[in-house]
C-alpha cells in the first residue's frame, strides 16, 4: 500500500458490501482522510492538495438479486508535494432517496446505511514513499568537475515526509555506464580510500528522530578516494533511506538513483599541462652557445585537486633527432614535487645544460605529470627494519604528458655562431644582423669607386 511521490498517482479502494436489500438503489461515498492532520486537529480532515481537499468520489450502486457486492474506487491525485503522507480512505453507503442528488451527500435528507470509517486500519490505508534528493558537488569549488586525486564529493540529501521514527541513511557512488546511463550497475565502485583501504565507496548516517524535536529535512553525506582511476568519467551518487523497526529490522522506504539526474552526478576531470620554455637569461626563445645557459619551462596544469601531492618530470630533446639531451650535471631528468593550491595553476622547471657544440640546434622540453610522490625507504640502521617503504612513480601515476617537438611553445634555439665586426644593425623585428661577411665586401666597393670617382675627376680637370 505505498505510492510515489509523483504525479499521476493512483488510489484504488475495493468496497465489499453485504446485506442490502436487493432492488435497493443506494450509493456509495469515498473520501481521502489525511491521518496525520486528523489526528492533530481531533477530528476528520480530507486530504488537501495544494490547498484544495480532493473531491469525494460518488458511485451508484445497485441491488438486482443478491444482498452482496464490491465496487472499486479510483483517486487520482498529484502526490509530489505530500511525500510521508499516510493516507486513508473512508467509505459511506447512503440510501437513495428521491429528489435528493447523490452529489449532495451531505443533506439532511440522505439516510446512511453503512460506513467504514477508521483512522488505524491498515487495509483502508495508501502511505506516500518519502522523498529523498540529492546534489553531489565537489568540496573544492561546489561544481560537478571532480580533479584528479584524493577528491572529496559533498553529496547534499533532502529528506521529506519523515515522521518520529528511527532512519538511516545510505549513500554510495556509481560509475555511470552507456547512453544516459542505461547500463549503469547499481554497484558501489571500489576505489583507495582516505582511510587508505581499497574498498566500496560508501557511507551511511543514523538519523533517530523518534524523540528528536525537529524532524530531520537534509543530511551530508562526504565521499573522500581517489579518482585517478576514473579519469574523463562520470559517477553518480546513489543514496537509500531505511526505517529501523524496534527489533533492529532494516526496511527500505524511499530511494533516489537516478543515472540520468544531473544534481546527483559528478565528472572527474582529465588532468592538462601545457608549457612554455624561455632562456631564464632574458626570457626570451634563445639561449646563447658555447656556455652553460638555464631554460625555464613554465608548466600549466588543471583538473588537479587542491591540497593534493603532484610530481613533474622533464626533459630535453633534441628537434631534429629527437634524442635525449644530457643536462650539465650528466643528468637527463629534471623532477619538481609539489603540492596543488588550485585545481589549476602554474610550475616552473629549471634545466641547465652547457651549449658547446650546439650552435644553432633547437632544443624542446618533454613534460609528465604524476600524482604523488616518489618515496626513499627508510631502514634502520641497528635492526635493519624497514621504517618508512619505498615507492616509485609508475605508469598507473602518469595523468598527462605534453610531448610535442613540433611545439613553438616548448622550444628554445640556440644561437648561429656569427664573427663579430663590432658593425651592428637591427632588424625589422629588432634582431641583431652582424655584418660579418659583407663588411669586407661593402669596403672593398666603397674604396674601389672612390678610386675610380677620383681618376675621371683628374682627367676632366687637368687632362691627366
Amino acid at each position: 500500500n505505498i505510492i510515489e511521490p509523483e504525479e499521476l498517482q493512483v488510489v484504488r479502494d475495493r468496497v465489499i458490501y453485504r446485506n442490502l436489500v436487493p432492488q435497493q438503489r443506494y450509493f456509495l461515498v469515498a473520501r481521502l482522510i489525511d491521518k496525520a492532520a486528523s489526528e492533530e486537529a481531533g477530528e476528520i480532515k480530507v486530504l488537501k492538495i495544494r490547498g484544495e481537499e480532493v473531491p469525494a468520489i460518488v458511485t451508484p450502486i445497485t441491488m438486482p438479486n443478491a444482498v452482496e457486492g464490491s465496487s472499486t474506487v479510483k483517486f487520482e491525485i498529484d502526490a509530489t508535494e505530500i511525500p510521508g503522507k499516510e493516507l486513508v480512505v473512508f467509505e459511506r453507503v447512503y440510501k437513495y432517496v428521491e429528489g435528493v442528488n447523490p452529489s449532495n451527500w451531505e443533506d439532511k435528507l440522505t439516510i446512511l446505511v453503512a460506513d467504514h470509517e477508521d483512522l488505524n486500519n491498515g487495509n483502508q490505508t495508501v502511505k506516500v514513499r518519502p522523498r529523498v534528493g540529492t546534489e553531489a558537488v565537489d568540496d573544492y569549488d561546489s561544481d560537478h568537475l571532480i580533479g584528479a586525486g584524493m577528491a572529496t564529493i559533498v553529496d547534499t540529501v533532502s529528506l521529506e515526509g519523515l515522521s518520529k521514527e528511527h532512519y538511516k541513511v545510505v549513500g554510495y557512488v556509481v560509475e555511470k555506464k552507456g547512453e544516459d546511463g542505461e547500463e549503469t550497475v547499481d554497484e558501489p565502485i571500489m576505489a583507495l580510500t582516505d582511510d587508505g583501504t581499497v574498498r566500496e565507496v560508501k557511507n551511511e548516517m543514523d538519523a533517530d528522530m523518534r524523540e528528536a524535536s525537529e524532524i530531520m529535512t537534509s543530511a551530508t553525506m562526504v565521499f573522500t578516494f581517489d579518482t585517478t582511476e576514473f579519469i574523463d568519467k562520470e559517477l553518480v551518487i546513489y543514496e537509500e533511506l531505511y526505517r529501523i523497526e524496534n527489533n533492529g529490522t532494516e526496511t527500505l522506504v524511499a530511494s533516489h538513483k537516478d543515472p540520468k539526474d544531473t544534481k546527483q552526478t559528478v565528472k572527474i576531470a582529465t588532468p592538462k599541462i601545457e608549457t612554455t620554455a624561455t632562456d631564464k637569461a632574458d626570457g626570451d626563445k634563445e639561449i646563447e652557445m658555447d656556455t652553460t645557459v638555464v631554460i625555464v619551462d613554465a608548466v600549466n596544469y588543471e583538473g588537479l585537486v587542491p591540497g593534493d601531492t603532484y610530481t613533474l618530470i622533464g626533459e630535453l630533446r633534441d628537434k631534429a633527432t629527437g634524442d635525449v639531451v644530457k643536462l650539465s650535471d650528466g643528468t637527463t631528468k629534471v623532477m619538481v614535487v609539489f603540492e596543488a593550491t588550485r585545481d589549476k595553476g602554474v610550475e616552473e622547471m629549471e634545466f641547465e645544460i652547457k651549449t658547446d657544440g650546439m650552435t644553432g640546434k633547437e632544443l624542446v622540453v618533454f613534460e609528465e605529470l604524476y600524482y604523488g610522490k616518489e618515496v626513499e625507504e627508510e631502514v634502520d640502521e641497528i635492526t635493519g627494519e624497514v621504517i618508512v617503504p619505498g615507492s616509485e612513480l609508475t605508469e598507473e601515476d602518469l595523468l598527462a604528458v605534453h610531448k610535442d617537438l613540433k611545439s613553438e611553445s616548448q622550444t628554445v634555439s640556440v644561437r648561429i655562431e656569427v664573427p663579430d665586426t663590432g658593425f651592428v644593425v637591427r632588424g625589422d623585428e629588432g634582431a641583431e644582423v652582424r655584418w660579418m661577411l659583407v663588411a669586407p665586401v661593402v669596403i672593398a666597393i666603397f674604396s674601389f669607386g672612390a678610386s675610380v670617382g677620383y681618376r675621371i675627376y683628374k682627367r676632366h680637370n687637368f687632362g691627366w
